[in-house]
């Protein structure tokens, strides 16, 4: 069934070896909002002051919604040229930002296809994901286990005049989660899972994962993208888990779980998340191993800016 709060995206990979990041890149991309005839926000004569955004973003137009429009208007005072080693990174849209720190690595920014979904007004928007990663002189992105990159999410809407606005950013130094020097923020699932997590509230889940001696574990996260806030990740639950790594079915020390995820609308500002798990996994202090059939039911506190 087809999520009835995603639109078309209309954005793509170009081909090609990512070899050099060039700030007058061309490759463009770019997002349409003509699914389903969502509505089209009307430019007001005036840009309104917001209380989370600066009023130099406020009042900032794009004409294209693309790589070079979108670097220029975020970064526009901190781009650099990067070397990468073909095949390190999975697309020709990247540039260095920022100055190289004291081991010479570059941050180096890499723009993700776009996201085109509708707010719960039915009006269309478009996330673009701004992934952030550490790459050495050599021209190899730094990859340890424990290393996560950076992510930047930004929302627009779409003007009658055809340009795009800012609706939203994420906060600054927001964590997502990940490893091997990357972000665990699956694009696919964002697409699938976007719905609305709170009364005028759009979101959507993800699973980051974690591989260590000998067990596999990952973990429910959902994503606020609020009109009136800055853009959240939070993380909800246990999403699934096994330590097969280390004991066969058979043995008494193996446990394996998973789970699936769904919202409670209960017509609050933020609706509650259940955890519905099976299989078996192990108790809060590992003591013992447990079936894992008893659902858990979280809710967001606005105050702590977590769920519990």
């Amino acid at each position: 069934m087809k999520n009835a709060w995603l639109g078309s995206v209309a954005g793509v990979v170009l081909g090609g070896a990512a070899v050099w990041g060039y700030l007058e890149y061309s490759g463009q991309l770019t997002a349409t909002a003509t699914v389903q005839q969502p509505k089209t926000t009307q430019q007001s004569p005036e840009s309104k002051k917001s209380s989370f955004l600066s009023q130099d973003l406020v009042e900032a137009r794009l004409k294209e919604l693309n790589f070079k429009e979108v670097m220029r208007l975020f970064y526009k005072d901190n781009m650099r040229n990067v070397f990468v080693n073909e095949g390190e990174i999975e697309t020709e849209n990247f540039v260095a930002i920022g100055s190289p720190n004291e081991a010479g690595e570059n941050t180096v920014a890499i723009m993700h296809p776009i996201i085109n979904y509708r707010n719960v007004e039915g009006e269309a928007r478009f996330l673009v994901m701004i992934e952030k990663v550490q790459v050495m002189e050599n021209g190899s992105v730094v990859s340890c286990h424990a290393c996560v990159g950076g992510l930047d999410l930004y929302s627009f809407k779409k003007l009658a005049n055809g340009q795009f606005q800012v609706v939203s950013k994420s906060r600054p130094e927001q964590e997502y989660g990940g490893s091997y020097g990357r972000v665990h923020v699956d694009r696919e699932q964002i697409l699938n899972n976007m719905q609305p997590i709170g009364k005028k509230l759009i979101g959507s889940f993800y699973q980051s994962s974690y591989s260590s001696t000998g067990e596999t574990s990952s973990f429910w996260n959902v994503i606020h993208l609020p009109e009136d806030n800055f853009i959240g990740a939070y993380g909800v639950a246990d999403a699934a888990g096994d330590n097969a790594g280390n004991h066969e079915p058979e043995s008494p020390l193996y446990f394996s779980f998973d789970s699936t995820i769904q919202v409670i609308d209960n017509g609050k500002k933020y609706f509650p998340i259940q955890v519905n798990y099976s299989g078996e996994k192990p108790n809060s202090d590992y003591s013992s191993i447990e079936p894992a059939n008893q659902p858990l039911v979280v809710n967001y506190n606005a105050e702590k800016k977590e769920y519990q």
